[in-house]
């Protein structure tokens, strides 16, 4: 059909329907509102008057594109709709339990709708209703992605409660927009670029009190012209040799990338994705009690990433990476141990075991690896590259992001539960890895990291005591 708009746009326009149309349906829920309230259209009246004047023209190319909808097979034999009570709509329509079949009814009631619109005839009219009325008695909810929109919509009968959170997050992202305008540039930035002079009015200002004689001052320029490069790669885009080239370089990339990897590879986006379906299994079919622990879990989650941020300075990179991927190992344990007794068993008490386990697993990944995600990267490369480093970490992140999209469902899908063995074993393997790999930066100033880097055992100079802190 040439009509592929989504399920909103169908509520929007048949809410044009109620409101001119008549009648009531005879099969309204007991929750029903007593008085309509439109949403809000996507199409206006004065719109729909255009197309109908264009049709009674037979103008092109809007007669063609009517004609064409009539001829559909949704029209020329329609069917009875079939909602499910509770639509799971996946990642990419995986899982796919009455996605399509929603889509193509929303389809078809919104191609009646239009064309009850354009022809007045009370025929689509009907059958858009009915398609609408057989979902209205049936559906209770959506699950799997978009869990907090989706829940802002079923409080609020306006298109305002999708809007304000979409407008919220601009919030920051503008004040940022903004400020950084009246940031000054970084003295690091200024040497590299040739601006020794600005760099040093930088330091003088901000590190000596006014004199440019300070010691502090003299030891920072002497460290830029010591460990800052002002022609490296860094100042050609397509070179990255910096990153291989040599054992420093080398090492400042993997610290780097562990943290994307470990990111995407942990368990988060498996468990963010299916968390929907795992509440069924547990007998919680209701709309609000899906969406009460969908926003639940993103809350934990969210107050778990700032208490994370704001500890990390105290706990250090180092533990952090290692014992959060511990952690997150143990809590899938869990998981697994709760979802194996509910599928022989059907003891909810064990899913919701298995359920409390991955909300703790929520709590531990975004306490440790979310703030990390950002922060670390930026530490473990040379000034010179940070800037292609951090792009180049998150693109190779970002291609894992599919492994976890494309290959974990199938895995879900044909071997359940057993899945998360996997997640057991590979972050004990991130906790080794890091063991014996990942370098602490805390209270290290880049210069220092330098040296670190360039040491025989990077791990084993990053663990001593940073000059900062020394007496």
């Amino acid at each position: 059909m040439a009509f592929h708009n989504i399920f909103l746009s169908t509520i929007h326009l048949l809410g044009f329907i109620s409101s001119c149309y008549g009648d009531s349906p005879s099969t309204v829920t007991a929750s029903a509102p007593s008085k309509w309230v439109h949403p809000g259209a996507m199409i206006s009246q004065s719109q729909l008057d255009f197309i109908r004047e264009k049709m009674n023209r037979e103008q092109q190319p809007w007669a063609d594109a009517y004609n064409a909808l009539l001829a559909d097979e949704g029209f020329v034999n329609p069917k009875d709709p079939s909602p499910h009570v509770i639509v799971e709509c996946g990642p990419y329509s995986d899982p796919d339990v009455g996605c399509t079949v929603e889509r193509n009814d929303s389809i078809a009631a919104y191609g009646n709708a239009l064309a009850w619109a354009i022809s007045g005839s009370t025929e689509y009219a009907q059958q858009a209703i009915k398609i609408m009325d057989a979902y209205s008695s049936t559906i209770k909810g959506h699950n799997n992605s978009n869990a907090p929109l989706q829940r802002g919509m079923a409080l609020r009968q306006c298109c305002k409660s999708w809007q304000i959170p979409l407008w919220c997050q601009m919030i920051c992202p503008g004040i940022v927009l903004i400020t950084v305008l009246f940031f000054p540039e970084s003295p690091r930035w200024l040497f590299s670029h040739g601006r020794e002079d600005k760099a040093l009015e930088f330091l003088t200002y901000y590190h000596g009190e006014g004199n440019p004689d300070h010691p502090l001052v003299q030891l920072q320029l002497q460290e830029y012209r010591e460990f800052i490069s002002l022609s490296g790669s860094g100042k050609r885009w397509r070179d990255f040799s910096d990153f291989y080239k040599t054992k420093a370089g080398r090492w400042r990339f993997i610290n780097a990338l562990i943290t994307g990897i470990w990111g995407q590879c942990s368990g988060n986006a498996v468990v963010t994705y299916y968390l929907p379906a795992m509440l069924l299994t547990t007998g919680i079919t209701e709309s609000e009690q899906v969406l009460n622990v969908n926003l639940g879990y993103t809350v934990v989650s969210t107050m778990a990433s700032y208490l994370g941020a704001s500890q990390i300075e105290r706990m250090g990179r180092r533990p952090t990476i290692i014992w959060t991927a511990v952690a997150c190992s143990i809590c899938f344990a869990c998981i697994t141990i709760g979802s194996g007794i509910f599928a022989n068993t059907h003891a909810s008490s064990a899913a919701s075991a298995g359920i409390a386990s991955i909300f703790v697993f929520g709590f531990c990944y975004n306490f440790g690896m979310t703030p990390l995600q950002a922060l670390y990267p930026v530490e473990a490369l040379s000034y010179e590259t940070r800037g292609k480093g951090v792009g180049l970490t998150f693109s190779i992140a970002h291609g894992f992001t599919l492994l976890n999209q494309f290959c974990f469902p199938v895995a879900l899908q044909r071997i359940g539960w057993y899945t998360y063995i996997v997640f057991i074993v590979w972050d004990l393997f991130e906790a080794a890895v890091s063991y014996f790999v990942s370098v602490e930066t805390k209270n290290h100033i880049l210069e220092e990291l330098s040296e670190i880097f360039e040491s025989p055992s990077p791990v084993k100079a990053s663990k001593q005591k940073p000059l900062a802190e020394n007496p």
